[in-house]
């Protein structure tokens, strides 16, 4: 005869157990994403992402001709990157993925723009822009007054809307460069 207690029993495991099946699940996604290509696609996305640059064409925000103050200039770039991690934590479906594209272009960043990394490592640029689209408004306007705030002008409508055409523009190529890479899962 059951009692009413049977459903509660708990079979204990040890911590040790537990984390080794949780290592061999994940040695198995890592093993799994090398065989079939997604790591190395993975690390070429994140290098593409770490050389996008504000002036580049297939972004259609800035021409090399317009003339912007180079902190502008510097502002939209911490934009990009910011959106390119963003955007790849919200459309690469597996974490290890995810991770790989974003560590690939941060390093690639360490390698060959060293000074670039740090400052936006050690600045508070991707915390604010992080707020802004916590705001449950219009994502691009938020970006937009905020990109105006890390330039300094922040009720200036037209740098408002370079930081909206940033964010619109960058979002939609990182999208269409991640789709292009076509992760097997």
């Amino acid at each position: 005869m059951k009692s009413d207690f049977d459903g509660d029993i708990k079979i204990y495991q040890k911590k040790s157990d537990i984390e080794a099946v949780e290592f061999d699940g994940l040695v198995k996604d890592i093993d799994f994403h090398k065989a079939n290509g997604n790591t190395k696609k993975a690390q070429e996305l994140g290098k593409k992402f770490a050389s996008l640059k504000p002036t580049d064409e297939v972004l259609g925000i800035l021409r090399e001709e317009d003339k912007l103050p180079a902190e502008f200039l510097y502002q939209a770039r911490v934009l990009i990157t910011f959106l390119c991690g963003r955007v790849t934590r919200e459309c690469v479906d597996e974490q290890i993925l995810s991770n790989l594209v974003r560590n690939a272009m941060y390093d690639s960043l360490k390698e060959s723009e060293n000074g670039y990394y740090k400052n936006i490592a050690d600045g508070a640029a991707f915390t604010f822009y992080r707020l802004a689209l916590k705001k449950g408004t219009d994502r691009a306007e938020a970006i937009g007054k905020e990109f105006a705030k890390m330039c300094s002008v922040k009720n200036d409508e037209a740098i408002v809307s370079l930081g909206k055409k940033i964010y619109l523009n960058s979002t939609e190529h990182i999208k269409k460069l991640i789709d292009e890479c076509d992760f097997q899962y």
